[in-house]
């Protein structure tokens, strides 16, 4: 069963009453209900993590892309636009965009007007044989490698700075810095969780609301270099 997550959001507006309404949503057998992110995130706690490969690709101005993920993956556009379909539902893009798909997923990327740069990280996951019963019957039903979501983040450069800094260490290819890039993607992960919980169940994450929006006035017009 392939399970979609679709989130709404409205990234152009900061004003706390749209990002209050902003909802997230699981499509499961044409029925919709809210994902439980607190369930999600007790899966990576208990999930064994092996980094697969990390880089940062560049599609020239009009050019287009096509595979299928050799591993489960993220895919974070960070410049340009365009379109990436995924298993044959559609996204479309502007910079900072992210996207979670599960290995074998097609991806099919189309760029617009100006090239198109974007990092992927990939990975294999799987369940530690400690994990309590409860989460495993809760992995077997929701695998949370194989979930698809994709969304424009309220606060983009953190995530930025996090795939940029792993992209950076794991290309230096030396043991401890390898170790270094795991630690960095799950400070990585838990800084995503952190964004669709706000954008997904806002009402119940006030507070973060606040420290998102305080982010984004404090950075949002900071020089990004992508080189």
């Amino acid at each position: 069963m392939r399970m979609i997550i679709v989130i709404e959001n409205h990234h152009s507006e900061l004003q706390r009453d749209l990002l209050l309404n902003n909802r997230l949503s699981m499509l499961s057998n044409g029925g919709e209900e809210i994902v439980n992110w607190e369930e999600y995130i007790q899966m990576w706690d208990n999930a064994s993590i092996q980094l697969v490969d990390i880089r940062q690709l560049v599609i020239s101005s009009r050019g287009k892309q096509q595979y299928l993920l050799p591993a489960n993956g993220f895919i974070y556009v960070v410049q340009g636009q365009g379109s990436i379909w995924l298993d044959g539902d559609i996204h479309i893009f502007e910079r900072f965009y992210l996207l979670h798909a599960g290995k074998g997923s097609s991806i099919s990327i189309e760029v617009g007007q100006g090239d198109v740069t974007y990092y992927y990280i990939l990975y294999r996951g799987s369940m530690s044989a400690k994990a309590s019963k409860e989460i495993l019957k809760v992995y077997h039903l929701n695998n949370p490698f194989q979930l698809h979501y994709a969304f424009r983040p309220l606060a983009p450069v953190l995530l930025y700075r996090h795939v940029d800094s792993m992209y950076e260490e794991w290309n230096r290819r030396q043991i401890l810095e390898r170790f270094h890039v795991k630690i960095l993607f799950y400070q990585f992960v838990y800084t995503l969780v952190q964004q669709l919980k706000l954008q997904g169940v806002a009402s119940k994450e006030t507070d973060m609301v606040e420290e998102i929006i305080r982010y984004i006035h404090e950075h949002f017009n900071e020089s990004i270099s992508l080189e």
